[in-house]
């Protein structure tokens, strides 16, 4: 489950610290009072460097009455400047309404620079804040944080005109003000978070940050959450606030609605301050869209390891990988795990979809091992491979992992025909809604365990076992799913060669997006699994065309999911349940016609 956040990011206030009940100084800003480390606005060469934000008539207005004294300019860095004024215009080319310069002491982050004169908030004016430096050489002292706003940062160098940086993010400029008049109750909210996805009759968790833009204390308020066609649900949340500081407030409840839909939109309106009236709401709702969905399904979650017996690093990376496992009995019953032999080099293990996911490694890029994959997920950069750091590590993935529902619920089965050593494979899955932006894909996956190295690095004198090792598929990357309707079913044949040890087989199953031209675009959305000592014995197989058939239990079935009609070899249609001993013939109806077969019940 993907968590959607909507955020408002200040266009008013973020405050200092201060006492309610004494003047305060609080600071017109956008950017939440922070500054980047590194910047990536900059130029080379001597030149004067002007940057800007601009705060609209109803920002300013709200302080009219008061006065601007002082500017704060944070930047990302320090090299090469060695002046720097803040100042105040009515437009970017406009003259300097109040300003401050300084040589000495100009520091990476917050420089605050306080006027000789402060800026009267008189009448209701837009104001852009800024400031300019000089730089003796190349800097990237410029820094932009946070969402995207209009006008949330303009830059000039040199005698080029203003350009427009606001996609980068907001300028890290803050103008405090001082006086009398300022607002003692404003309580904004900053963003609310929801699931994608609600199942009916089920609670909705909701969580909101919000925090106290004004002078006085705020110690409770309501919170009322509508939906189209549901009644409203309002709540009360007790909290404390002084000046300035945020809160976060998590609640759920069960929404009054009846039936699946896309696209809902839920309305979050906080207000009913506690201790007085709320001086501006127009910072007081957000809305999100979700989809209703008829439920969710527990997920399974595949860790896959890239490991192999030339890393000198893989057995203690292996080791506590164990113990993550073992550290719940939970894992053991939803975490399943493959190996790939690839990724540093190659070994008598390694199979060619080994090879070929290394392609996740940033499209076949620099490899290593041991790496990791949890669900093909990706936690950073553009890629889904990572090396855990720690045992505690791997088990915070798959937890949080199996703490996301999913969208597609899986079940797999098999017969085994010991005669021709093949396995019969059947997956059956269904969906509450589309869950990836590629066509879904299948993937079948053998794997084996206790498998003794032949010589494995950095595993010293004692004799190492792989697990988890996968040895077939039914395609590197899957089979592209034929939903009816919601629902699937899949079927396909793999063979068990000699060398493989029949009772340490697992056959596990799992459903993603595959995208060719993004490696972090292939989430597995939910997974299943049989071990061999499930799989039910098939006592013959035959058929012709494309339909397979096998009996199981005394019942004929067919591979792809046909339902078979079946026949004495009289002629006579028999009921498809604990057949007697002997040969019967089979037909299917199929999409290229009519099929039959012969099926032996021993």
């Amino acid at each position: 489950m993907k968590r959607k956040i909507y955020a408002l990011f200040l266009s008013a206030l973020c405050c200092g610290m201060v006492q309610a009940q004494e003047p305060a100084v609080m600071e017109l800003s956008h950017c939440g009072g922070e500054v980047a480390t590194t910047g990536n606005i900059g130029q080379a060469g001597e030149q004067y460097v002007s940057a800007a934000t601009y705060f609209t008539v109803d920002e300013v207005g709200r302080f009219a009455g008061n006065e601007i004294v002082a500017v704060r300019a944070g930047l990302a860095s320090k090299l090469n400047v060695d002046e720097l004024t803040v100042w105040i215009r009515a437009s970017l080319d406009g003259e300097n309404l109040a300003e401050c310069t300084v040589t000495d002491g100009i520091v990476k982050g917050w420089n605050e620079l306080t006027f000789e004169t402060a800026y009267d908030i008189t009448e209701e004016a837009g104001l852009y804040v800024g400031y300019s430096f000089h730089q003796k050489g190349a800097c990237y002292a410029v820094s932009a944080v946070g969402g995207q706003m209009d006008d949330g940062c303009w830059v000039k160098f040199g005698d080029n005109d203003w350009a427009d940086y606001s996609e980068e993010g907001m300028l890290s400029v803050e103008a405090l003000v001082s006086g009398e008049n300022l607002p003692e109750y404003d309580l904004a909210l900053l963003s609310v978070s929801a699931k994608e996805s609600y199942p009916l009759d089920t609670e909705m968790p909701v969580q909101l940050i919000v925090r106290n833009l004004a002078s006085c204390d705020i110690t409770g308020f309501d919170v009322t959450c509508e939906i189209d066609g549901a009644e409203p649900y309002t709540t009360h949340i007790d909290t404390q606030m002084a000046y300035n500081e945020a809160d976060t407030v998590d609640f759920s409840f069960v929404p009054d609605l009846h039936e699946t839909a896309e696209g809902k939109v839920m309305t979050v309106t906080i207000g009913k301050l506690d201790d007085g009236e709320d001086e501006n709401m127009d910072d007081n709702v957000l809305s999100f869209t979700f989809d209703v969905i008829a439920h969710e399904y527990v997920r399974n979650v595949i860790v896959e390891e890239f490991t192999t017996e030339q890393c000198p690093n893989c057995p203690l990376s292996t080791k506590n990988f164990a113990a993550a496992l073992e550290s719940d009995p939970i894992f053991a019953e939803r975490v399943f795990a493959i190996c790939h032999h690839s990724g540093y080099y190659t070994d008598w293990l390694t199979t060619p979809a080994d090879r070929s996911y290394e392609w996740f490694f940033n499209d076949g890029g620099a490899t290593y091992a041991p790496a990791f994959m949890f669900d093909r997920y990706t936690y950073a950069d553009n890629t889904p491979v990572m090396l855990p750091r720690s045992i505690d590590e791997m088990v915070e993935k798959m937890r949080g992992r199996m703490a996301t529902p999913s969208y597609v619920g899986l079940a797999v089965e098999a017969g085994y025909d010991s005669a021709v050593k093949e396995l019969k494979i059947k997956v059956t899955g269904d969906r509450s809604r589309e869950f990836c932006d590629t066509p879904a894909r299948i993937t079948v996956v053998v794997v084996e365990n206790s498998i003794v190295a032949h010589g494995q690095a950095g595993a010293g004198s004692e004799e190492y076992i792989h697990n988890h090792v996968q040895r077939a598929c039914n395609a590197t990357w899957g089979e592209v799913i034929e939903w009816d309707g919601d629902a699937f079913e899949y079927g396909c044949n793999i063979t068990v060669k000699d060398s493989w040890a029949e009772e340490n087989l697992e056959i596990i199953a799992f459903v993603s997006g595959y995208d060719s031209t993004d490696a972090t675009n292939c989430v597995i959305e939910n997974a299943a699994r049989i071990k061999f000592a499930e799989v039910k014995g098939v006592d013959s197989v035959a058929g012709d065309g494309g339909a397979d058939f096998y009996v199981c239990d005394g019942k004929v079935y067919v591979l792809q999911g046909y339902e078979p009609e079946v026949y004495s070899l009289n002629g006579f249609r028999v009921e498809n349940e604990r057949l007697d001993k002997g040969i019967y013939i089979v037909k299917v109806k199929t999409e290229e016609g009519i099929q039959t077969g012969k099926v032996v019940v021993r």
